[in-house]
């Protein structure tokens, strides 16, 4: 269940990433040229990605069987399977940065992987998502704030409730396990 607050997250979408809410003028605009919409968007993504994967491990892995599926280009732990990986503690979402001190590179951690010494590999592991927790008369409801899937939108979000938005706001309409409007 999250508040949508209807039409205002759409209404303050454009807001400042990392500052405080622009009110919207008539018709929900927000007074800024696309090029600086645009340009303010792109500086946004470009902090939020310090927010959901920057937490850096290195791992020494064992030589032998890995047992991971790897994304070839970004390097990215697609499946985690019985192997090296695993019993280094490797996660699936996490993200190969080095291999002995050399970007990473498939051949480079095959050809490692195939030797005869443990060898270290640092790598990113994806922060949890934040959690917004609304209290009500009927109990706390936790949910979810999608940042991975929705960076801006959850940007937003997160950023009213900041700067205190949302505070004393009423459900007003709730739908069963649907969504909840304030």
């Amino acid at each position: 269940m999250a508040c949508a607050a209807a039409g205002r997250i759409g209404a303050f979408a454009r807001t400042p990433l990392n500052g405080g809410a622009t009110a919207p003028r008539a018709g929900g605009r927000v007074g800024r040229g696309l090029r600086q919409t645009e340009r303010r968007a792109e500086e946004g993504i470009n902090a939020l990605a310090s927010l959901v994967s920057t937490e850096m491990r290195t791992v020494t892995l064992e030589p032998g069987r890995l047992g991971i599926e790897i994304a070839e280009s970004t390097g990215k732990v697609l499946e985690l399977g019985d192997g090296a990986a695993k019993d280094a503690g490797i996660g699936q979402g996490w993200t190969f940065i080095e291999v002995e001190g050399y970007e990473f590179d498939v051949n480079t951690l095959a050809s490692y992987s195939q030797g005869d010494r443990p060898y270290e590999a640092v790598l990113a592991t994806p922060r949890p998502n934040p959690t917004a927790v609304f209290e009500t008369d009927y109990g706390v409801i936790r949910a979810e704030i999608w940042l991975d899937r929705t960076p801006i939108t959850a940007s937003n979000f997160i950023d009213l409730v900041n700067v205190g938005f949302y505070d004393g706001q009423h459900f007003h309409r709730v739908r069963n396990l649907v969504a909840g409007q304030c």
